[in-house]
């Protein structure tokens, strides 16, 4: 790989896309950087207005009937699951009311295997936990807090809260289980299932009926400081990028295209579209 930071002062956008301390991220012990991330990078202070990572998920409607209490805990959590649907067996349309689902097929298993890290009220690492005081890297998979959630998800599922086809199910089934608004609670990954199911929410007008799904804070005691959402900052993906190889028969013509892409007007154009469309859009009275 060429040392991006040897070509960078001719490319503007790319020197400017992170700041010299986030660039430093990626530093090698030769000194140099090889690979630019493309996740979790905000240019700027971040203006996100969702949550677009883990969490455990609600639908509007169950804390809406409770009053909107304060849910803290996994205990809360599913005490406030399985007092609604003792209350709203069915939908509006007669389909019975699922309390909580869980994603467990394939790679995407990790809906299942990585909660107890957020419980304890660590952030996304990967699949460890590592102690920012010490760098003392621990496995969350042996640690007293996963037997604890287990052992929880093991009692919902005798009492017939845990979806009993959670186990069994695709990624394409639970997408469509999902879709029917019927899925009170799961936890996911925003991104993992919220593109998926708008259509049919959008067609079902489902967050009319309080289908829509909010997260929660959720911690395996009351007390614990909840890293389920962090700044963007602390997320830039150090390990893997987009690099340029020495063997590349135009490196100049490389580095170019991606500092175009790096332009504003690219930027804009690509998350907002063009103005005359995005204004009628509007007329028509879709949300962008």
């Amino acid at each position: 790989m060429i040392p991006i930071d040897e070509y960078w002062e001719e490319y503007p956008n790319i020197r400017q896309y992170m700041t010299n301390e986030q660039w430093d991220m990626l530093r090698q012990e030769d000194g140099h950087i090889y690979w630019i991330p493309q996740f979790g990078v905000t240019n700027g202070k971040s203006s996100d207005v969702i949550h677009d990572g883990e969490a455990f998920w609600i639908q509007t409607r169950v804390l809406k009937w409770a009053g909107y209490p304060e849910v803290h805990t996994v205990e809360q959590y599913f005490d406030l699951l399985e007092a609604y649907v003792n209350a709203n067996l069915m939908m509006e349309n007669g389909t019975r009311n699922i309390p909580f689902t869980v994603l467990s097929d394939d790679w995407r298993y990790f809906c299942l295997e990585n909660v107890p890290q957020f419980l304890d009220g660590y952030p996304n690492d990967g699949c460890c936990m590592v102690d920012p005081q010490t760098f003392q890297v621990m496995d969350y998979n042996t640690t007293e807090t996963a037997r604890a959630y287990f052992e929880k998800l093991n009692e919902e599922y005798r009492k017939g809260i845990l979806d009993a086809e959670a186990f069994t199910n695709s990624y394409e089934e639970y997408l469509n289980k999902l879709s029917t608004g019927a899925v009170l609670g799961m936890v996911d990954q925003w991104w993992q299932f919220y593109y998926a199911i708008y259509p049919a929410y959008d067609r079902q007008k489902l967050s009319e009926q309080g289908c829509d799904y909010v997260p929660l804070p959720i911690t395996m005691q009351e007390g614990v400081e909840n890293q389920w959402h962090v700044e963007r900052a602390a997320s830039i993906d150090t390990s893997s990028g987009l690099s340029v190889t020495v063997s590349c028969e135009d490196i100049d013509g490389a580095l170019q295209f991606v500092n175009d892409l790096l332009k504003p007007e690219v930027e804009i154009l690509r998350f907002w579209g063009r103005k005359e469309r995005t204004i009628a859009w509007m007329r028509k009275g879709f949300s962008i």
